[in-house]
């Protein structure tokens, strides 16, 4: 009888993963059809930086600039405009099979949260599939040009090696998880710090399993997948250093626009200015520091020219008053894990012009939800709606995961807090000061993670209660 039961439970959780399933199919086509033309691309987060080595590679078959194909590209990392152009060759350049290529990897990306929920939290592996297929985050970022809805899976699909050897430290999936984190640095390099230290974290999650006793056997399964890491990421590196970047995987250019722009939020919050005029001070400024260099600034490699402006950028960004860095931290930290990410949704649906970013571009404010009221107050109630459900939305999650959190750590499952809390703490310290909520979808599946353990805890004290 028990087996009986056992199997009707997993017939019912495949019929409603089947249902999940249509519903997610049945929702995008609706969404997509009420999406006003042009705005896969128009909206999508650096769509031109990601379209242009795109087009090199449809043109040209390779990391080029589509006008001048003896420039060789080193802006953004490959695995993107390799996916979309494999997208866009199948439709003739039509978008709608990049949006349905994202579709594709978002339904993966919940599939892969739901195995790793069924063998932490059995019962809960559907409601993860929901949770991350239709969080409005995820699924409207999914109809724009960017790389973020494939960076989310490479990265859920490492989580998942993560736990998986946590669960049984064994060479085949040590090896897995260092390829995974090379095709996840190829995908955006965020991780780029993780790669020095995976011996160590691999290490750390096997004597969590094993015993400390153990080092021995695991270390040299450490080193082998961080290896495997740098095998994958090597065709980069060295196309880097054709391009006479040196042999690295993010290029000075890559590096020093992450810091300028960091820069412009800090002008923003010390000079009480738009995040608009403070981009443009800070191109300014790179204007003068150019200047100052003197004639020959115009004979410096491009390599050497933002090696520069990173040299400079870096000693502005250490002249700040302590308030403003915390003041910075603080409105970036609460807009990573607060905004519902329903922006997206806006601009697909042509309500940009209400948008509490473009309210936060030409004002400052003291915290984010001044520019979402100012938003709400002269917006049309699809805006309203959308809004309130979200933030309804986001504060649920978020305290059910902060339960959860309690929850892992009372029943001591110290792999599942490793993982989870330093995945958590990398990308909310990695991104500084720029916090999109885009930016979160990776860590995503992590967060929900943290809110099924917050209901599984909040249930089993009910039930004892």
């Amino acid at each position: 009888m028990h087996g009986l039961g056992t199997a009707v439970r997993i017939e019912a959780a495949q019929r409603n993963a089947l249902l999940i399933f249509i519903v997610f199919i049945l929702f995008n086509l609706l969404f997509w059809f009420f999406t006003i033309e042009g705005a896969t691309y128009k909206f999508g987060g650096d769509a031109e930086s990601w379209y242009k080595p795109t087009q090199g590679l449809l043109k040209f078959g390779g990391f080029v600039d589509p006008e001048n194909p003896s420039t060789l590209l080193t802006y953004r990392p490959p695995l993107y405009p390799l996916f979309a152009a494999l997208m866009l060759s199948l439709s003739n350049g039509a978008m709608w099979s990049v949006v349905l290529g994202h579709l594709a990897l978002l339904f993966a990306t919940g599939w892969i949260a739901r195995t790793i929920t069924k063998r932490l939290l059995p019962g809960y592996g559907n409601l993860m599939l929901a949770l991350v297929i239709f969080n409005p985050n995820a699924f409207s970022t999914a109809h724009l040009f960017q790389s973020d809805t494939l960076y989310a899976f490479a990265t859920t699909a490492l989580i998942w090696s993560l736990f998986a050897f946590s669960a049984s430290p064994k060479w085949p999936l040590a090896l897995v998880s260092g390829a995974l984190l090379g095709l996840s640095l190829l995908a955006r390099p965020t991780l780029e710090y993780f790669l020095y230290v995976w011996p160590l974290v691999l290490l750390v999650l096997g004597m969590l399993a094993r015993g400390m006793r153990e080092w021995t056997k695991l270390l040299p399964m450490a080193i082998a997948a961080t290896a495997v890491a740098f095998v994958v990421i090597m065709p980069w590196m060295l196309h880097n250093q054709r391009a006479g970047e040196g042999f690295v995987l993010s290029s000075n250019y890559l590096k020093s626009a992450f810091l300028w722009d960091n820069i412009a939020h800090l002008d923003n919050y010390a000079a009480n200015q738009g995040l608009v005029a403070a981009s443009q001070a800070t191109v300014d400024r790179r204007a003068h520091l150019a200047a100052e260099f003197g004639p020959g600034f115009d004979r410096l490699s491009d390599r050497e020219k933002h090696g520069f402006f990173l040299q400079k950028g870096s000693e502005q960004f250490l002249t700040y008053p302590l308030a403003v860095y915390v003041r910075a931290f603080g409105l970036a930290w609460a807009q990573f894990f607060g905004a519902p990410g329903v922006g997206n949704i806006m601009n697909l649906l042509g309500l940009y012009e209400y948008s509490a970013l473009a309210n936060m571009a030409q004002r400052q404010y003291t915290n984010y939800y001044d520019p979402v009221l100012d938003a709400l107050k002269k917006a049309n109630s699809v805006f309203v709606f959308l809004t309130i459900g979200g933030f309804l939305f986001v504060l649920v999650v978020r305290a059910l995961a902060a339960f959860g959190l309690l929850t892992i750590m009372r029943r001591r499952l110290w792999a599942v807090l490793l993982i989870v809390g330093a995945g958590l703490i990398y990308f909310t310290i990695v991104h500084l000061f720029v916090a999109n909520s885009r930016y979160r979808l990776p860590i995503e599946p992590l967060l929900f993670l943290l809110t099924l353990y917050g209901l599984d805890g909040w249930r089993r004290w009910r039930t004892r209660s």
